[in-house]
């Protein structure tokens, strides 16, 4: 990789760039806040433009480019290496050897006909999430009888099918088992215009469009993965963060600040006249409005003085 690659690299990455000294490109660490909990201060992170080789003084993280490309877009290494050969950056006959077969029948989507297994979600667990049939509809959430569980369909971006998660209380199971719930964001393929809310659990997102918010996703979680806020920042960066009022949504709510919030602004629901955690547990429509129309704009941090460091 040319050192000119290193550049676009880093750019292509959304990760900001403080400074060329010789050889070395400073910039903010990507993996600080996550392995640290801290901010980090701007200069420890370095990336050698000949050897490709990086490291941060501070946390400690460092490697090559390709494992950086591996984490900041959450893809495993053979996905790193096509996204490099896409992106011209790198030798096509270098990687051709690296796209395993078997992960070519892997990608393949599953067909629309799985779902005809499954029938509308019975009245009695729509009211107790004072949800209504059309509201799940909307994003075609249906009921296995069975085995008593909700079944969350989940999509590419732009609607084809990848499988569906089985939830029954906090028990998951995602259908095909390779699924990762990291790679996908459920509601994404309904978004259109406005607003795009973030939300942990895909049952928040009917529940949210009840109350005439239209743009709610789910995560699956509170541990919002690199590559799901690549594809929800592909659509729009208006976005209204409305994780879990508890200490696993602040974590992630502040390691999205870290990431992601000195290049746009990201608002947070306002739960501060909620009893509730989430969405879900909201009692009515009115509730929910006044925190979505309240929402706070994360404050961004302060800068931290530039300061060069120089060896390995």
């Amino acid at each position: 990789m040319r050192p000119s690659d290193v550049d676009a690299l880093l750019k292509m990455l959304d990760l900001e760039i403080l400074k060329y000294v010789d050889d070395e490109v400073y910039a903010v660490c990507p993996e600080h806040f996550n392995r640290t909990g801290k901010f980090g201060s701007a200069g420890d992170w370095s990336i050698h433009t000949e050897s490709g080789q990086h490291h941060c003084f501070s946390c400690g993280y460092g490697g090559s480019l390709l494992q950086l490309v591996q984490d900041v877009l959450d893809l495993q290494h053979w996905e790193a290496i096509r996204w490099l050969v896409e992106n011209n950056l790198w030798e096509t006959e270098a990687s051709e050897s690296w796209y395993p077969e078997d992960e070519i029948e892997r990608e393949q989507h599953v067909g629309e006909s799985m779902l005809a297994l499954f029938d509308p979600v019975p009245k009695k667990h729509l009211q107790f999430r004072n949800l209504t049939r059309e509201a799940v509809e909307v994003y075609g959430i249906l009921w296995d009888g069975r085995l008593s569980s909700w079944i969350l369909p989940i999509r590419t971006p732009d609607g084809k099918l990848l499988g569906y998660q089985r939830k029954r209380n906090k028990d998951v199971e995602n259908v095909p088992p390779s699924m990762k719930k990291s790679h996908s964001v459920f509601g994404l393929d309904l978004w259109d215009d406005g607003p795009l809310t973030i939300l942990e659990s895909p049952l928040d997102c009917p529940r949210l469009w009840l109350a005439g918010i239209d743009g709610g996703v789910a995560t699956f979680g509170a541990d919002v993965s690199r590559r799901q806020m690549r594809m929800i920042l592909s659509v729009t960066d208006d976005i209204v963060l409305a994780l879990d009022d508890d200490k696993a949504g602040h974590i992630s709510t502040q390691k999205l600040r870290a990431n992601y919030g000195k290049a746009r602004p990201l608002k947070v629901l306002n739960y501060d006249r909620s009893e509730g955690k989430d969405i879900g547990e909201m009692e009515t429509d009115d509730e929910i409005c006044w925190a979505w129309d309240n929402a706070r704009v994360l404050k961004r941090r302060k800068p931290v003085p530039y300061q060069i460091r120089t060896g390995f």
